[in-house]
């Protein structure tokens, strides 16, 4: 198994790149990030259920929604009958594509990332979430364990239950985000690109049979 990498850019945002980007999207003072697609593994419409069910407790901020959408997709018109149901209509917002470059900004700006996803070859978004110093609440399957560690809030996916509590701790609890995030910096630290590289040259150089002799 080889890891993915995160860029450098992550670990060093500027203060003036996060107003950029709250000014880009139109953001809210406070949000809670989804980054990525909504096909059913991502696990979106019990994200959205136990944040409906976290609702009844406190308030909470609102949920970004950033990707690629096809509006006429039947996951997306899915979505939308999700939202509904639940009356988020007025604190689910979606602002579409986020270019690589502006990435770091909008996990800085968020509150917390919110990535309960069921299944994933990687999860680039912890690991990127992380580097940033942003809190993540993800999953505790899949190959989430393994890139967060200790240094995410883990539920299962498959419960409502835990997804709420999840969401209530990370939200209700400024010590809990600040430790999440000085711990998942230090995890992001040990993923890179060149990493990655020297792995996969390893391999093939086994692969090929090759050696450092010569």
């Amino acid at each position: 198994v080889i890891p993915l990498g995160v860029r450098q850019e992550f670990f060093d945002v500027k203060s003036d790149d996060i107003r950029h980007i709250r000014i880009e999207f139109n953001l809210p003072e406070r949000f809670i990030l989804y980054l990525g697609g909504i096909d059913p593994r991502k696990n979106l419409h019990r994200a959205l259920e136990g944040y409906a069910a976290a609702l009844t407790d406190v308030e909470l901020p609102p949920i970004v929604i950033a990707g690629k959408l096809n509006t006429n997709h039947h996951d997306y018109i899915a979505l939308i009958e999700k939202i509904t149901e639940f009356s988020l209509d007025e604190k689910v917002i979606f602002i579409g594509f986020v270019p690589n470059e502006l990435l770091a900004s909008l996990y800085s700006a968020a509150e917390f990332l919110l990535f309960p996803s069921l299944c994933e070859g990687f999860g680039l978004p912890v690991l990127e979430a992380m580097a940033v110093g942003c809190p993540v609440l993800t999953s505790n399957v899949s190959a989430m364990p393994e890139v967060a560690e200790n240094s995410a809030l883990l539920v299962d996916p498959y419960s409502i239950d835990e997804i709420r509590d999840g969401i209530l701790t990370i939200a209700t609890d400024p010590n809990r985000r600040k430790k999440l995030a000085q711990s998942g910096k230090k995890r992001a630290k040990e993923f890179s690109w060149k990493r990655t590289a020297e792995m996969l040259l390893q391999i093939l150089k086994k692969t090929v049979g090759v050696t450092n002799e010569r």
